[in-house]
């Protein structure tokens, strides 16, 4: 399976686990991750790749960096690969201090600055 195909259906996996995706095309910063993910407990990255490719000399020191920053970065070559991974980090079982359902103004009232 190409790259793409396999980003295009762990993104689509993500967002129906409410993980948001970023794609993380810079210009002036080359090597990063393919995609950031966000979810309520984590900030993670995904350089993905064909099945049995490696990441360039260049991706391997970004990710390398990251890493060093405490950054969760992962690279995928496999759809049920990249599927653990946002089950790992899913919201399916996130429950907020202020339950389900959190609106700006009970973040505020909770927290005394309303």
């Amino acid at each position: 399976m190409l790259e793409k195909e396999i980003e295009t259906k762990i993104v689509k996996y993500a967002k129906s686990q409410n993980v948001l995706s970023f794609k993380m095309n810079s210009v002036t910063s080359k090597g990063l991750p393919d995609r950031m993910f966000i979810s309520k407990t984590s900030i993670f990255f995904i350089e993905f790749k064909r099945l049995g490719a490696k990441p360039t000399k260049l991706q391997s020191y970004m990710m390398s960096e990251l890493k060093d920053y405490n950054c969760k970065v992962y690279v995928v070559d496999d759809v049920e690969q990249g599927k653990r991974i946002i089950d790992e980090y899913s919201n399916k079982n996130y429950e907020s201090d202020w339950g389900s359902s959190v609106t700006i103004k009970d973040v505020y009232v909770k927290s005394g600055n309303y």
